[in-house]
Formats: C-alpha cells, sequence, structure tokens
C-alpha cells in the first residue's frame, strides 16, 4: 500500500502521494510519471484521482479514457449521486474487464480518492462513497497523515503543499510508505516535489 493525501482550498482540490511501492518483503521507488498514484484522468480537465492498494488498479483507471462523461463535463453535473450511480460502476466494469476482479463482486482491491474542481469523493474498496468536506487521506499511512492534517489544517501560515507534505513524511512512519512526494491541484500539472 501506500498513502495519498486530499485537502480542498477554495476552488480547487490538492493530491499528494508518495513514490514506495511495497512487494512482498521490496521496497521500490517509483519515479516514472506512468506509476504515480495521483493521476489526471485521460481526456479531463479539472479531474484528479488518486489510488492505493493494487497496482493494476491504479494501472487501468489512469489510463482509461472515458471514465467521466463527456456532458457531465459540460454541464458540470459532478456530484455525489453521479459518483455513485457512474463512477462506480464504470470502475467496476473497468476492472472487469482488465479480469481484475469477478463479475458481480461486491469488492475491489484498492481505494480512490477522486476530485473535480473543489469536490472530493472516497471510493471505498467496498464500492461505499463518501462525500469529504475538508481533507483525507487513504492507505496504509493514514492514520499518521491525518493526525498530522488535524494538526495543521486550520493553520493559515502553512501552505496547502506544506500541509501535504507533512502529512506524507508522518505517514512515512509506515513502512509502506516513503520514496518521495508527488503532489498535484485539479489546476495544476503534477510535480515531483521530494525525492529519496
Amino acid at each position: 500500500m501506500s498513502v495519498v493525501v486530499a485537502i480542498k482550498d477554495k476552488n480547487k482540490v490538492w493530491m499528494g502521494a508518495d513514490l514506495q511501492c511495497t512487494s512482498g518483503e521490496q521496497k521500490i521507488i517509483l519515479k516514472n510519471p506512468n506509476n504515480f498514484k495521483i493521476w489526471k484522468i485521460q481526456n479531463c480537465s479539472k479531474w484528479l484521482m488518486g489510488g492505493v492498494g493494487y497496482i493494476r488498479d491504479i494501472n487501468v483507471l489512469s489510463v482509461h479514457e472515458d471514465l467521466i462523461e463527456e456532458l457531465v463535463q459540460l454541464k458540470n453535473e459532478f456530484n455525489f449521486k453521479y459518483v455513485v450511480q457512474k463512477i462506480v460502476p464504470k470502475i467496476t466494469s473497468i476492472f472487469e474487464t482488465a479480469k481484475h476482479i469477478k463479475q458481480d463482486s461486491l469488492y475491489h482491491d484498492s481505494e480512490f480518492l477522486i476530485s473535480y474542481k473543489d469536490k472530493l469523493f472516497l471510493i471505498g474498496s467496498d464500492k461505499s462513497v463518501i462525500e469529504i468536506d475538508d481533507y483525507f487521506a487513504i492507505g496504509s499511512g493514514k492514520d499518521f497523515a491525518l493526525g498530522s492534517l488535524q494538526d495543521t489544517y486550520t493553520n493559515p501560515k502553512i501552505s496547502i503543499k506544506d500541509k501535504i507534505i507533512k502529512a506524507i513524511l508522518a505517514a512515512n512512519s509506515n513502512v509502506y510508505v516513503g520514496g518521495g512526494i508527488v503532489i498535484s491541484s485539479t489546476e495544476d500539472d503534477i510535480e515531483l516535489v521530494k525525492s529519496e
């Protein structure tokens, strides 16, 4: 697993993630942008997604070209109902096609944060959806990250990027988190801000 951190800030959402991948007893640092745990949704503007769990799940979602319907983008209709009724079934269908989950499975093996402009949602491994009001973290290091965010979130002297960096560094206390940090927002490109 890993950690992905998200913070809502005015008219956009920021996300950050570590670069470590763990397979058995081996740690691998994934510095190639194709392997980041946060990504811009294909063919969509101002959309950002992050995932933890199986790399295969992240692979198939990060390159999928029609996760979001074009009409929803044009009409700005991204909301809780759309995530529950359209995105979760679409993710399930994508995983079934990729033969990564069985048809009619109640679970997939990863968790995701998905954001558009200033809206942020958690999609759980049980396909549940929670709309996030302020900040959230997923992955092995989430407890450390959330503790850090609880401490820094309301401090106006700390920039959003620094809050994310502090949260991910706190999550490095977990053996499955580390290797550097990437950060982006729904408005900005993905940036490598810290490398080990």
